[in-house]
């Protein structure tokens, strides 16, 4: 009886963070729509606290941060991202583009050489 007790309670409590993920997705999506970058960021930062290991919850955090202009904080995700994966392509397509707005051409075009064998 315990047992069936137990099951139950884990599955309602798996079946609520499913939909309690399902809203923050909506809500993230919302901030990204509206251009919200900052929130979005931030949001994302609340969902998911450090460590993060994950390279879509690191790209996504990048990205927003990205939008919203804080290219130096943005581009410590994209690295996070780089040294689990040196060849993640978006990710060296995003660090040439920082390096870019950041009026760093020299490491815009190393990021860029990296991909050309990709």
């Amino acid at each position: 009886m315990r047992i069936i007790v137990l099951l139950s309670i884990l599955l309602l409590s798996l079946k609520g963070s499913a939909q309690n993920a399902a809203a923050d997705n909506l809500l993230i999506l919302e901030l990204l729509q509206n251009q919200r970058y900052d929130e979005a960021a931030e949001t994302l930062k609340k969902i998911y606290p450090e460590p993060i290991y994950d390279t879509k919850i690191l790209s996504r955090i990048g990205y927003s941060l990205r939008m919203a202009g804080k290219l130096s904080e943005a581009e410590t995700y994209y690295l996070r991202i780089l040294e689990q994966d040196p060849a993640e392509i978006s990710s060296l397509f995003s660090m040439a583009g920082i390096s870019q707005r950041k009026g760093n051409f020299v490491k815009a075009k190393e990021y860029y050489k990296q991909i050309l064998p990709i």
